[in-house]
């Protein structure tokens, strides 16, 4: 019998068996898990990228939890597991603060003022259409959402875009991209810096031990001392992030909230210790000149001794995002005095 063929050696070796079923096996699992998922459910919708769990967005327009609030919110899952970060309905410390949320306290219009902080009388932010897109490993949701006040009147009407990035199994990136538009004249966004703005709220188990919560800063912020009595907490100026480390579920957490610098200035960062932290700018704005802004959630499920969750670390993710395109001032939209 004469020799095998190079060709036919090679033929035989990849035509094994066991080497083609591990091989359909690999090409099933891959294909099984989708790019990403929207699991719509009553009231809130989940949000899956690679397999994983990583947002709810909870839009019911009916009142939910206690008190009963009427605010679009989003709820973040801790990387690489089932818990929340944040959170959600049920009775607590201050249970009007849920997920990821943005309001203004003393919202002026006209001759009203409306509470888009509480939600009380009647107001309301809800969501009116979602869309979802995928490209280069992110996932983005974006909704419109309507501001509506005791009266039934719609004030603002917002678009807020979320693209939602994991790094690795341990970290997630969630870039906001939210532009207001006045519906009915012009429009005051004002408050303090523990009652408006773009807010992160923790777990509530955090609020149970608020002495185990640490928080860092960025070089050069200051703490502000001329603030409200009402406002309870620290205040911080100059602050271009900031973030806040607990422990979430048995493991530890570290969030990071940066504000872009594009964003109305001036900004005051609002600080709590039992989870709840944000960016506050007062704003103004007139029918036909929206205003932008934009922020990042960085949610980092590693101990505070990690290299990656050091305060160098959260500085370099600072610098990252300001080197992105800072976009001109919009005509009209600005920063209130």
């Amino acid at each position: 019998m004469g020799r095998p063929s190079r060709s036919a050696g090679y033929h035989r070796a990849v035509a094994h068996p066991r080497s083609q079923a591990a091989l359909a096996l690999a090409l099933l699992s891959a294909c099984s898990t989708p790019a990403f998922e929207v699991r719509e459910r009553s009231g809130h919708d989940d949000l899956w990228l690679g397999g994983r769990w990583v947002l709810r967005e909870v839009h019911d327009p009916r009142p939910r939890g206690t008190p009963p609030l009427v605010r679009y919110h989003q709820q973040i899952v801790l990387p690489g597991g089932s818990d929340f970060v944040t959170r959600g309905e049920g009775p607590g410390l201050y249970p009007h603060h849920r997920g990821v949320f943005l309001g203004w306290n003393q919202t002026r219009h006209g001759s009203r003022t409306t509470d888009f902080w509480h939600c009380r009388n009647g107001a309301r932010i809800v969501r009116e259409s979602a869309s979802t897109r995928f490209a280069s490993g992110a996932l983005t949701r974006t909704a419109t959402l309507a501001w509506i006040d005791g009266s039934g009147q719609t004030v603002l009407r917002e678009s807020r875009r979320t693209r939602i990035e994991a790094e690795g199994e341990d970290v997630v990136v969630l870039d906001y991209d939210i532009e207001l538009h006045a519906t009915a004249g012009e429009v005051v966004l004002d408050g303090d810096a523990q009652h408006a703005g773009f807010q992160f709220r923790a777990a509530d188990e955090v609020a149970a031990r608020p002495e185990a919560t640490a928080v860092v800063f960025a070089e050069g912020a200051r703490e502000l001392t001329d603030v409200p009595a009402s406002a309870k907490g620290a205040a911080f100026a100059d602050a271009r992030w900031v973030a806040q480390r607990y422990t979430i579920g048995g493991r530890p957490c570290t969030v990071l909230h940066l504000d872009h610098p594009g964003n109305p200035r001036p900004t005051v960062y609002g600080v709590r210790a039992y989870g709840r932290f944000g960016a506050f700018p007062r704003v103004r704005l007139v029918p036909g000149a929206p205003v932008r802004l934009r922020y990042r959630l960085v949610v980092l499920a590693l101990a505070a001794g990690e290299a990656r969750a050091g305060a160098a670390a959260l500085e370099r993710r600072w610098q990252e995002y300001a080197r992105a395109v800072v976009d001109p001032p919009r005509p009209g939209g600005s920063a209130s005095p």
